[in-house]
């Protein structure tokens, strides 16, 4: 599925969508022609910052000893790769 751009105003209906439980990501996924998790992610986003995590929105740099860090996390079990990106991002 290809992403298109959705202003944080959409992002943030969408993320209210799925938390307000009136469908799943699946099917919001299918509504609004994007992956799943990509659903789930902004609903984490919002719960956390509500649309201002949508309206500062900026690519980080990481560190190769950071990356390795989190690999390291997940492959042992200590955060699945979701809580991982919503604690670090």
């Amino acid at each position: 599925m290809s992403e298109l751009k959705f202003t944080p105003e959409q992002k943030a209906n969408i993320a209210k969508e799925y938390l307000d439980g009136f469908a799943s990501s699946i099917e919001l996924a299918k509504k609004y022609n994007v992956n799943n998790y990509t659903i789930r992610r902004w609903a984490h986003r919002y719960e956390k910052s509500g649309i201002l995590a949508f309206l500062q929105e900026k690519k980080n740099q990481y560190s190769a000893d950071f990356k390795i860090s989190c690999v390291e996390q997940y492959m042992q079990g200590n955060m699945s790769m979701e809580e991982i990106i919503v604690t670090y991002s």
